[in-house]
């Protein structure tokens, strides 16, 4: 099978249809940049994506339980909007994204301890069908 490289994000990944929809995208406290641990999750949410001209994103920021609900929410749209620039940065089209925040509503790990905030300080990829033209 003779497959080719591509670079995203400056990493360079076999240019191959992911098969399952990629995980979630995490953060460090604090911090509104993807972790360089996770710029390959996001290299793979493009691939798939692109793939899947069919779906359409929504970028699902979630938070950690600190912190006020105000602030959570706008933490967590930050990082959803950074996600969306960087899958925009892949050449993705913008009207194929939405970008939004649930803050600290839905968090996978109960309890405000440092392992349940690496767990919940999250972005998550939906991906759904695009409507009918």
């Amino acid at each position: 099978m003779n497959h080719s490289h591509y670079w995203a994000f400056g990493i360079a990944l076999l240019y191959a249809p992911v098969q399952a929809e990629p995980g979630p995208i995490h953060f460090d406290s604090g911090k509104l940049t993807v972790r360089k641990q996770d710029m390959p999750i996001v290299a793979e949410h493009c691939q798939y994506a692109m793939a899947h001209p069919e779906l359409n994103l929504q970028i699902q920021g979630h938070t950690d339980l600190r912190g006020s609900q105000e602030f959570s929410l706008a933490i967590g749209q930050a990082r959803a909007e950074n996600v969306q620039g960087l899958l925009g940065a892949c050449g993705l089209p913008e009207q194929r994204m939405e970008a939004m925040s649930f803050g600290k509503e839905r968090p996978l790990a109960a309890g405000a301890t440092a392992a349940a905030g690496r767990i919940n300080r999250r972005v998550e990829i939906i991906y759904v069908p695009r409507p009918a033209p």
